[in-house]
């Protein structure tokens, strides 16, 4: 694979002897046109029986690696699928680590192919190799375009590193999130993981960060007052987790709703739609906590959605299963 500067990035496999087994480490090298080197980046770990096997694929002005690893524990082979990305210039950007399956009654794992959907979603896939009896077992992973999966966790985190004046630099440092949105409490937002922001009014305003990581969202707010002089931003920080739960998840006659709605919200909104966008039901809760009972029985069996919104904003989201 060819980068914008012209030099050439490889991704492969080599192999090391450690004390009392093959360490086989996967490779990222990156040369320039004449075959000196530039970079050479090792993944693995020490002593351990990895297999890699890999491919580079850029999909707009990205690069990405995905890739396979199966690790022998001693009791059961692992294998687990692998997602990089790097610039422009085949500098590592990110790299996340997808356990699939795990049994003794397979051989090798591989790597097909990854694909972009059009609204930005990474989606790769591969296959195993069974030892007995022979046949192919297909493996694929779904992320956003971070590679965050829906099982991940946002955690938004919001900070100030400066005052002066009117005008606050604001950041997001120690989040987790795959993207974010600053609200600043008078219809202005901005999307930057470091904003700076100039108030014009004198008030009291609430800050909010929103941030997103798969289909996980978590939001952090601060109430600052503007002064003709300067910003009190003391006034009160609140970081806001809506905690709920559906147990069980797969359900089969009943459901039951469980959580804790913080004070900061009035009410909010529990929707459900099914595959094709229908929604099957919405109900409304106050702040407090939530414990519901919900019959699903005549329900459809199949695979559901559910959201969560106050101030028509969306706080979480996730799946739910009805079988029979």
């Amino acid at each position: 694979m060819e980068d914008r500067d012209h030099n050439i990035v490889s991704v492969g496999y080599t192999s090391e002897t450690g004390a009392t087994q093959i360490h086989i480490i996967s490779v990222i090298f990156k040369t320039d046109i004449d075959g000196n080197q530039l970079k050479l980046e090792l993944f693995g770990e020490p002593f351990r029986d990895l297999t890699f096997k890999a491919k580079a694929k850029g999909i707009d002005d990205e690069l990405y690696i995905v890739g396979t690893i199966v690790n022998d524990t001693g009791v059961n082979l692992e294998s687990k699928a692998w997602l990089l990305k790097i610039d422009s210039s085949g500098n590592h950007i990110w790299k996340r680590e997808f356990a699939h399956y795990n049994d003794r009654r397979f051989e090798d794992a591989y790597v097909n192919n990854i694909y972009r959907t059009d609204n930005g979603d990474l989606v790769f896939c591969g296959y195993l190799i069974h030892a007995s009896p022979t046949k192919n077992d297909a493996w694929l992973v779904k992320t956003d375009s971070c590679g965050y999966t829906e099982g991940d966790e946002s955690t938004a985190v919001l900070n100030i590193e400066q005052v002066q004046n009117k005008t606050i630099d604001f950041s997001s440092r120690n989040s987790i999130y795959c993207d974010m949105r600053w609200y600043f409490g008078n219809g202005d937002s901005s999307t930057s993981a470091n904003p700076n922001y100039t108030f014009s009014d004198t008030g009291t305003y609430t800050i909010t960060l929103i941030t997103r990581a798969g289909n996980d969202f978590d939001t952090a707010s601060i109430t600052i007052v503007v002064t003709e002089d300067e910003i009190i931003t003391n006034a009160l920080h609140t970081a806001i987790k809506i905690a709920f739960n559906i147990m069980p998840n797969l359900a089969s006659n009943f459901m039951i709703l469980k959580g804790d709605i913080p004070p900061v919200y009035e009410q909010i909104y529990f929707s459900v739609y099914d595959m094709v966008g229908k929604e099957v039901l919405q109900q409304t809760f106050q702040q407090g906590q939530i414990l519901q009972q919900i019959n699903v029985s005549q329900w459809a069996r199949g695979m559901y959605s559910y959201k969560i919104t106050a101030n028509k904003k969306l706080l979480k989201a996730g799946k739910v299963v009805v079988e029979r």
